[in-house]
Parts: C-alpha cells; sequence; structure tokens
C-alpha cells in the first residue's frame, strides 16, 4: 500500500503531533509500506529525504484559509495527483494541508481513501473562536467528504463536533507510548541529567517537579513558575523551546534566574526522559491540548501527573485533572506529601501506559482503521 501522511511539521521539529506522525509513519514503512510524509519545509532540511524509511516531502507552504495559505500550494496538489496514493491522512485541522485536500483533491480521486484526526478543533473556543466562525460553518460538509474521523478522545469539543455530523464515520484512538523504549533513552542520558542537577545545586533527595511544553503563551508557564515561587522547598524544572518568535522563553529564563529552585532548560531527548525518570511529579499547565504525548511519557515512569483539564487528558489514568491555580498548588502539596495517595496514581500510571496506552496496541488498532 502506498500511504501518505500530512501534517504540519516534522522531525527534525519537535512536538507531539510529529512525534505521533513519525511513529505512524515508520510503523507503516516496517511493514513493508510505501510510506510517505508530506510537510512544511525548515530551513535545516531539504525538500525531500528518506529517514528511517520514510520518504519526506517538504512544501514551502505556511498557513491555512483563515490565516492566508502562503506558498506554491500548486505544488501539493500536484503532487498528490501524481502518486496516487492508496491512502492519504491528514493530520489535524487548521491547516493548509486539511484545507488543500478539502478543496482541490478530496472529490477527485475516487480511488483514494481519505482520513483525518481532527485533533482538538482550537477554534471552537476562546479568542480564536470569532476569527473561526466561518471555517467551521464549513466543517461539517469537509468532514463528511472523509471516508474515516479520528478523534483521540469522546471527551472533547471535536468529538462531540463531529458526533452531531457523521457518527457513522466517527472513531476514537487515543496516543500512545513505549515505555520500554523510552527507559533505554532515559538510561543513555541520566549522567548528563545528574550532571545538571549538581551544578545547579539540587539535591537529589528532594522533590522535583518536572514540565514539558514548548515556549508558547498557550502553555501557559507562567502558572508553572508560579508554583516553584509559592513551593520553594522543591525543586522545579521547566523544559521546553522557542518555537516561534511569539514566545514567552525569555520571560521564563528571567524568571528562573531569580529563583534557585527552578530552572528553564532546552535539552536533548534522552536527557529530557532522564530528568522525568528522576522527577516526582509531572505538572501540565497548558490551556490547550488534545492528547499530550507528555504526559503519556510521564506515567511512562511512573510519574503521577497533574493538570489542568484540557483535551482529553482528564481520560489518562494516574493523577489528577484541577480546574485553577489554587486547586493545583494543593492538589500538588498533597500528592507529594501523602505517599499512599503517590504510590496508588503512580502503580495507576504506569499500568496505563503499558497496556491501555501501548504503542503495539494502538498501532494495530490503527492499521486495522485505514485498511478496514
Amino acid at each position: 500500500m502506498k500511504i501518505l501522511h500530512c501534517v504540519e511539521f516534522y522531525y527534525p521539529h519537535i512536538g507531539g503531533a510529529e512525534k505521533v506522525v513519525q511513529t505512524y509513519a515508520e510503523y507503516f514503512a516496517k511493514l513493508g509500506h510505501d510510506s510517505w510524509v508530506a510537510t512544511s519545509y525548515l530551513p535545516s532540511t531539504n525538500n525531500f529525504e528518506i529517514l528511517n524509511g520514510v520518504k519526506i516531502k517538504r512544501f514551502q507552504i505556511s498557513g491555512n484559509l483563515v490565516k492566508r495559505i502562503k506558498g506554491n500550494y500548486k505544488e501539493f496538489i500536484e503532487f498528490v495527483f501524481e502518486h496516487k496514493f492508496d491512502i492519504i491522512v491528514s493530520y489535524a485541522s487548521q491547516t493548509w494541508h486539511f484545507d488543500l485536500l478539502n478543496q482541490h483533491a478530496i472529490n477527485k480521486l475516487p480511488k483514494t481513501k481519505f482520513v483525518h484526526f481532527t485533533c482538538g478543533f482550537s477554534g471552537l473556543v476562546g479568542i480564536r473562536k470569532p476569527v473561526y466562525w466561518s471555517y467551521f460553518r464549513k466543517m461539517p460538509l469537509w468532514l463528511s467528504l472523509y471516508d474515516k474521523i479520528i478523534t483521540h478522545s469522546k471527551n472533547y469539543r471535536d468529538y462531540k463536533f463531529a458526533e452531531k455530523y457523521i457518527p457513522e464515520k466517527l472513531y476514537v484512538l487515543p496516543n500512545g507510548v513505549n515505555s520500554e523504549e523510552l527507559h533505554v533513552y532515559a538510561k543513555k542520558g541520566i549522567g548528563k541529567a545528574k550532571e545538571i542537577l549538581s551544578r545547579n545545586k539540587f539535591d537529589l533527595n528532594m522533590p522535583l517537579i518536572i514540565s514539558v511544553g514548548n515556549h508558547v503563551y498557550a502553555k501557559n508557564h507562567k502558572d508553572f513558575i508560579k508554583l516553584a515561587k509559592k513551593h520553594k522547598k522543591w525543586n522545579f524544572i521547566l523544559i521546553g523551546r522557542k518555537v516561534s518568535r511569539f514566545s514567552c522563553e525569555k520571560s521564563c529564563v528571567n524568571s528562573a534566574k531569580k529563583m534557585s529552585n527552578l530552572l528553564v532548560l532546552s535539552v536533548e531527548r534522552d536527557v529530557l526522559l532522564a530528568l522525568i525518570s528522576l522527577s516526582r511529579i509531572f505538572v501540565l499547565t497548558s490551556k490547550i491540548e488534545a492528547f499530550p504525548l507528555v504526559i503519556l511519557e510521564a506515567i511512562a515512569f511512573g510519574k503521577p501527573y497533574i493538570s489542568y483539564d484540557s483535551g482529553a487528558i482528564k481520560d489518562i489514568p494516574g493523577g489528577k485533572v484541577v480546574k485553577n491555580f489554587l486547586e493545583l498548588s494543593n492538589t500538588l502539596e498533597k500528592t507529594v506529601q501523602n505517599m499512599d495517595l503517590y504510590n496508588r496514581l503512580s502503580q495507576k500510571a504506569f499500568k496505563a501506559a503499558t497496556s491501555k496506552y501501548y504503542w503495539g496496541v494502538i498501532l494495530n488498532e490503527y492499521r486495522k482503521l485505514l485498511f478496514q
């Protein structure tokens, strides 16, 4: 089978969507399928390359119908028609590839199966809602054109939206994690991780609270910094990268310089995983998520999580979902100090990571969805 996954960004760009699509694409390549990815061009990459058996075609296109699609979009359409894929998967709405497929390809390739991951519909809420109002009026029609629609949870707005219009095409597939693989990576980075903690005079016997997320304002890092200010007896680490000019990185770094119990880092993946393995609790203060891989990676190490109610997070065992900062702070204190509670959450977390959210199980289900 010739399978194309479309995603806005791909490796070496770091993010949840990138990791998920890379896992999917490489899985099908290992099974012997002709596996492709269509994505945005990055300055450090080539227009075409092959990575781990996956053929990656990059286009100098950006935006969406609301922001305006910039670049040579005809090149992408010509690519889709020329290659005659058996299956085309579009990962996430509000993206140039989703909008271009809807406008120019989906009705003109009758032999191709089209599948779409909705990934949250962030434009339905908040300050984006008025801007995306017209866009989402057209969404029911667009979704009806696809053979299958996949969401990550029944408990999020994209599922509830799609259920009104195309329930017969709607499927649920969570993200996944490979605990064994993550532990191998973490062992490689453990030396560097301990060196970082030692250099910054972080006592390994003190509770370490960790959060992971790139420096965009929707990640709400300011609340994680407030936690560190309030709980000065514990150590806090915030790991993320600057991914756009609209970044909170400078503010976060400046805050950390004034606090002895807070580090703001950008580290390689093996060190990141090692730091998670050394932590006590994972905290996520993000206001917009679909199904965050960072929480799955935390529970793969048996680390309980505390998070605001966003996306499908409340589906995930092994943690606590809170409504506001006061509840976040109180729940963190209770979980750190109550070892019975902590151990119960830790056991639930690891069990979920190695069963319900194990990539081996999820990839098999995904293959069935695409091929049936």
